[in-house]
């Protein structure tokens, strides 16, 4: 099994494939597994608007094509240290470490959670997520 692995997806095109995370509106990307690892972090491509405040990133399981259940692994960041969005072709590569490295099964769907629960629609992170 690998260890000391991270997760990345972002879009790398400038204001490409990006979703709006705040208050009760969360987002995710799924993933599946190609072999066992242990997976200590992610990194996502971000922005702000406004103060967002905390922003939670998680792991968890996917039922169907949705995530379930509770966080796997999961830590905060500030998101109101993040870049602005504007122009709308600033983000920046946020790497966030997890408390406790989660070891993932090989050909398994995963989903990376991202959410701001106390942000608004002037007070949000902006994820460029990989649609591929």
């Amino acid at each position: 099994m690998t260890t000391a692995t991270h997760v990345t997806f972002d879009d790398t095109t400038p204001a490409g494939n990006r979703v709006s995370i705040y208050g009760a509106t969360w987002k995710a990307q799924t993933f599946t597994t190609a072999t066992p690892f242990s997976c200590r972090g992610v990194r996502i491509r971000v922005a702000r608007l406004g103060s967002p405040g905390t922003v939670t990133v998680s792991l968890r399981a996917v039922s169907g094509a949705d995530p379930t259940g509770s966080d796997l692994a999961s830590n905060t960041f500030d998101g109101n240290a993040l870049v602005t969005i504007v122009p709308v072709t600033n983000s920046e590569l946020k790497e966030i470490i997890f408390t406790t490295p989660v070891t993932l099964a090989a050909s398994t769907l995963y989903a990376i959670v991202v959410r701001a629960t106390s942000g608004d629609v002037d007070n949000r992170v902006d994820w460029q997520y990989d649609n591929s």
